[in-house]
């Protein structure tokens, strides 16, 4: 089963969709193109900008240990990159000053974030949060397991499965997702009942390709789970 991801009428491609795997939460109604937006809590903290309204988020920040291999977030001795910070749901992470958040679904516990001269392209990068009904942090294979075996069931559009690959100093979940004028490069973290894919599209043949693999590299680095 693959996860649903809503798609913007006016994005050619939309945010991607990760494999889901086991959830231990009900999966809400999906929303659909045309349909009003569900409530929406902008989770930006940090930014200069008087345009939008963000919620503040709160000061104190849990800095998570690597555990198992699958949680990946920062080291308490690394000096956090300058950005804006996003802190909502159960993770949190920093995103470069010019990137903007352009949605945010309460209902899929999902942020996305466009570079400022794209707002409305297929060069993204998307946070989602899945609740699952096992501890991730004690029983990693599992998580591992039901990751391949969703992105197996269609290698069609997932490939390069890799349980434990290290990027940006990390040792992450990797997969990659190929759309038809875009590709996604997916990194997941986890920490207990909590896990996080975070999904670095590239549009096929865009400008942006170092914007995104510049920002990608800084939001797997910050993301960390703080339930």
């Amino acid at each position: 089963q693959i996860a649903f991801s809503p798609r913007n009428s006016t994005r050619p491609q939309g945010p991607p969709s990760p494999p889901m795997g086991q959830q231990g939460i009900a999966a809400p109604a999906p929303w659909r193109p045309g349909e009003p937006s569900r409530e929406t809590k902008p989770a930006e903290r940090g930014g200069k900008s008087k345009k939008t309204p963000w919620i503040i988020a709160a000061a104190a920040v849990a800095v998570a240990a690597v555990v198992g291999g699958v949680l990946f977030a920062v080291n308490s001795g690394d000096a956090e990159p300058e950005g804006r910070t996003f802190a909502q749901y159960d993770y949190r992470f920093i995103a470069p000053m010019d990137w903007t958040q352009t949605d945010d679904r309460v209902a899929k516990r999902q942020v996305v974030i466009h570079p400022n001269e794209s707002l409305d392209g297929d060069d993204l990068v998307v946070a989602q949060e899945y609740v699952m009904d096992y501890d991730a942090t004690a029983d990693r294979q599992k998580l591992v397991d039901e990751l391949g075996t969703g992105a197996g069931a269609d290698p069609a559009k997932y490939s390069g499965f890799n349980g434990s690959a290290n990027y940006a100093g990390k040792t992450v979940v990797y997969y990659r997702e190929t759309k038809p004028k875009a590709r996604v490069d997916w990194y997941v973290v986890a920490q207990g009942k909590i896990r996080v894919h975070i999904g670095c599209q590239y549009g096929t043949g865009s400008p942006f390709e170092q914007r995104v693999s510049a920002a990608c590299e800084q939001v797997v680095k910050t993301m960390a789970v703080v339930n």
